[in-house]
Formats: structure tokens, sequence, C-alpha cells
């Protein structure tokens, strides 16, 4: 009988730990309309650490929008996450993701630029004209100048140096990074959760710990809730029947 009455605590005590830990790491919203955040991602103050991989913090600011924070203060808007294809879509807050790129170190975060064909660009200020050339930033220029970002191969005298001024050049970004001034996508390849997804199950860190970086996949739902129900349903069944 005593033996019987451990192995039901047991059991229920493993039951409890499991929904405590998927309660703890459930899917959050900043706001109504913001993307879902799960892992690898965790939402800072309401996730604890190993809700999320390292490097995937993610917080709500006051108008219960999604940030991104990356290395040296870059902050991001989050307007979308596909969990499926691991890409996440970013938007400036103030409206220029161009204005960003010049502090902008990826190599030292868990995201890539998503797409390919990287080139390098040198940022001119430029006085106006018809320079089709060249990729202008209209979030960048007024009407008194230019902002383009011209290909820093580019020999100099394909550059009219006499109207412009150099400002930086840019680390190697997707070719068609300007066509869209305000959006940017990035992608993830660890953790590597993308096939758990689609298969409709979920990643988390093993055994909860956020000091290791190996993740599983599990797949959690309604059958398996009441299975479990069920199980510690027949050992006090048969618990009471001895």
């Amino acid at each position: 009988m005593k033996i019987s009455f451990f192995i039901l605590l047991f059991m229920v005590g493993f039951k409890v730990n499991i929904g405590a830990c998927q309660n703890e790491c459930s899917e959050l919203r900043c706001g109504d309309s913001g993307p879902p955040i799960k892992f690898p991602f965790r939402l800072k103050d309401k996730h604890p650490d190993y809700c999320g991989y390292h490097g995937f913090d993610l917080s709500c600011n006051g108008s219960n929008n999604t940030v991104l924070e990356l290395p040296i203060s870059v902050k991001f808007t989050v307007t979308h996450i596909n969990y499926k294809s691991q890409v996440i879509q970013v938007v400036d807050p103030d409206g220029c993701v161009p204005r960003q790129f010049h502090k902008l170190n990826l190599s030292a975060s868990a995201f890539q630029f998503k797409g390919g064909g990287y080139q390098d660009y040198t940022l001119f200020n430029c006085s106006p004209a018809d320079r089709n050339l060249y990729y202008q930033i209209p979030c960048l220029s007024g009407t008194s100048h230019q902002m383009l970002a011209i290909y820093s191969d580019f020999s100099i005298d394909e550059v009219p140096i006499s109207s412009c001024t150099k400002l930086y050049n840019l680390p190697p970004v997707p070719l068609d990074i300007f066509e869209s001034e305000n959006v940017l996508r990035l992608e993830w390849f660890k953790p590597e959760c993308k096939h758990c997804e689609r298969k409709g199950g979920k990643c988390k860190l093993k055994n909860n710990n956020d000091t290791e970086s190996e993740t599983e996949c599990f797949k959690v739902g309604k059958q398996g809730a009441r299975a479990s129900t069920k199980l510690v349903i027949e050992v006090l069944d048969g618990i009471y029947n001895l």
C-alpha cells in the first residue's frame, strides 16, 4: 500500500510539473494584434529564462508593440514571426530601417538578413539630382539633399564627388534591401525548430536548463492531457481496490 501511494504521488507530481512548465512558457503577445511569442523567443519579465533560447528576448513597449533589441542597442518593432520558416519581420519605429544600418552588427546576434546576393554599399550625402544609377533613400533625404547608397566597388570616376559627401560604409546587405525602406526580414538557423513546428510540435530546451543549448521537440494537446488524467485516475482506482 505504501509503495502504491508513493507511485501515485510520483504520477500526480509528474503531471503537475509538466503542466506548470507548459503554463510558464505559454504563448504570449504584446497587445491583441502582436505576433505570438513562444520558443525560441521569450517575453522578458513574463517568461522564465528557460522558456527561450539565448539571444531571442523580446519585450513590450508602452504602446504594446513587440520590440526586438539587437546588439549595440538597435531596436526594431516586430510585426510578424513565421516559426515554420524561421523568419522574423521587423520595422524601424521611426519609419526608416536604413538609418540603423551603420550600427547594425548581425554577426553578434542570432539573426541574419533574409535573402542572398550581399553587396557592400557606401552612403553619400548629395545635392538634389537625377541619379538613377544609385539607390536613393527617401527617408534619409530632404528637399536640399539626397541620401544615396552606392556600390562600394564603383570606381571613383562613377561617383559625382563634387556634389556628394561620403558618410560611411555599410556592412554587406542584400541587394534588395533598399527597395522596401522600412521592412527588414531576418532569419535564424539555430535553434532549428521549423521541422518540429511543421509537424505540429513545439520546441523547448532540454531539462529546462537555460545553460544548455540542446533542444527537443514535443507534442502537447488535449489528447495528451486526457491521457495523463486517465493514468492518474487508473492509479487511484488501483489503490482504492487494493
